[in-house]
C-alpha cells in the first residue's frame, strides 16, 4: 500500500486547472543556476516564488558555529518560497543548487495579482499547507520515536513518493533515487557510516541496490513496512 507517504508528493500547482497552470507559468522568468549557486539565503526577504523545473535544490540551515545542516532535497515540480511570500517573513533556511538547475520565478506582485484574480489559488494553497503540516507532524513523531532504520526507510519512501510517479501499479518496480549516502546521512542527522551499515543489510535482503551516486529501491512495500514498524 502507498499509505501516508503519498502526501509527500502533493504539489499545489498540480491541483489547479490546466489553463491556470499555464497562465502562472507564462508569467514566470526562467532562471539558470550552476552547482552550489544560492537560490534562497537564510534570513533573506522573499521576492517571489520559484518552481523547480530541472535539477535539484538542497535546503539547509547554518548554525551559529557555522555548521550546515541539510533539511531536504527538492526535485522538479516542487515550488519554493510561497509561504514566505504569503506571510512576508524572512527565509528560515537557505537553498542551494545541486548541479545545473532550471527554475521558473514569479514575482510577489505577479503572484498576488493572480491570487486576486483567481481565488481558487488560495484554496489550493490552503490544502497544500495542510499537507505540509501533516508531513511535519509525521516527521517529528518519527524523529522522537523511531530508530535509525525506520527513519531512513521513511525518508526514502517520502523522497520516492515526491520525486517519482509511484502508485499501486508501480509499487513492485525498481525506482532510482539520485542521492548519495552523504545526502541521506545529512537528511537523517547521522553519519555516512551508519547509513552505509543499514543499506548494506538491506542490499543483502534485496530491498535496495546501488548505482554511482544513486540508490535503487527494489522493494518499496518492504521499505514502507520497516518505516511503519511492521
Amino acid at each position: 500500500m502507498i499509505g501516508n507517504f503519498s502526501r509527500a508528493r502533493h504539489i499545489w500547482m498540480d491541483k489547479l486547472p490546466p489553463h491556470l497552470q499555464q497562465a502562472l507559468r507564462k508569467k514566470m522568468k526562467i532562471l539558470h543556476l550552476k552547482d552550489k549557486d544560492i537560490l534562497l539565503q537564510q534570513g533573506g526577504h522573499p521576492e517571489g516564488i520559484y518552481e523547480l523545473q530541472e535539477g535539484r535544490i538542497k535546503a539547509y540551515v547554518t548554525a551559529s558555529d557555522g555548521k550546515q545542516v541539510s533539511l531536504n532535497i527538492f526535485s522538479p515540480r516542487v515550488l519554493l518560497g510561497e509561504a514566505n511570500v504569503l506571510t512576508d517573513t524572512p527565509f528560515a533556511q537557505s537553498a542551494q543548487a545541486m548541479g545545473d538547475t532550471l527554475l521558473g520565478f514569479l514575482s510577489t506582485a505577479c503572484f498576488n495579482e493572480m491570487r486576486e484574480k483567481h481565488p481558487e489559488i488560495d484554496k489550493v494553497l490552503l490544502q497544500n499547507f495542510s499537507h505540509k503540516l501533516i508531513w511535519m507532524n509525521d516527521y517529528m513523531i518519527s524523529v522522537a520515536t523511531k530508530d535509525l532504520e525506520a527513519r531512513l526507510a521513511g525518508r526514502l519512501c517520502r523522497l520516492l513518493m515526491r520525486d517519482k510517479s509511484v502508485d499501486e501499479a508501480t509499487m513492485d518496480q525498481s525506482h532510482v533515487l539520485d542521492c548519495t549516502q552523504e545526502d541521506l546521512a545529512e537528511l537523517i542527522g547521522t553519519t555516512r557510516q551508519s547509513i552505509n551499515k543499514v543499506l548494506r543489510a538491506w542490499e543483502e535482503e534485496g530491498i535496495v541496490g546501488s548505482q554511482y551516486r544513486s540508490l535503487v529501491v527494489n522493494d518499496l512495500a518492504r521499505l514502507e513496512s520497516i518505516a511503519e514498524g511492521r
